[in-house]
């Protein structure tokens, strides 16, 4: 499937990744058709980002949606902040991880961690929060499309961001990997390659 088939998916073009910030969080909450998208790597619109740049305008976005007092922390490692990726992946992973993290941790008094380490071939994004947690019963599911924690059932949710999460790390031959402890909260581990 062509890059363009990626760009109707994600339902964004130039102009739109160009706009106002806040609207890119918009633009990427309806993106349910990407988790069925099918590409090769070499359909991937690599363009030079700047990662610390990107994530603090996602962190703004995020703590302005919620206004929940659930403070996020952003610890940047490497010696470039500029690295080739596709955007319009990796904002669909940096939004969906963080608005759980968020979402799932209002009312617990606990704070959000964002940690981007870029290495030679690889940069890694650690997102871990004090939230409710995923119970072990609900752990192998949960990037399955439309399915929700047992004990996430008074907290508004579509069940797709992390489908959408994985298929865009997939994309990206990237991996993804989790932790979480009930009532403790969650640590979300994704990793992806870059080019060389």
């Amino acid at each position: 499937m062509s890059s363009s088939t990626i760009s109707s998916l994600t339902t964004i073009n130039a102009q739109k990744l160009n706009a106002r910030h806040i609207s890119r969080l918009r633009y990427f909450q309806g993106t349910a058709r990407i988790a069925s998208a099918k590409t090769a790597i070499s359909d991937l619109e690599l363009t030079s980002l700047n990662l610390q740049e990107l994530c603090l305008e996602v962190i703004k976005e995020i703590e302005q949606r919620f206004k929940s007092g659930v403070s996020i922390s952003f610890n940047f490692k490497g010696n470039s902040s500029n690295v080739y990726l596709d955007e319009r992946l990796i904002l669909p992973i940096l939004i969906n991880l963080l608005d759980n993290a968020v979402k799932y941790s209002q009312g617990t008094k606990g704070k959000v961690d964002l940690t981007v380490i870029v290495n030679a071939n690889v940069v890694i994004f650690i997102i871990q929060d004090q939230g409710i947690g995923i119970p072990v019963a609900d752990q192998a599911r949960v990037f399955d499309s439309f399915y929700q924690g047992t004990n996430t059932n008074e907290i508004q949710g579509s069940g797709i961001g992390l489908t959408v999460v994985k298929r865009c790390v997939d994309l990206h031959a990237g991996k993804i990997s989790f932790e979480s402890i009930l009532g403790q909260g969650s640590k979300f581990t994704v990793s992806i390659p870059l080019a060389v």
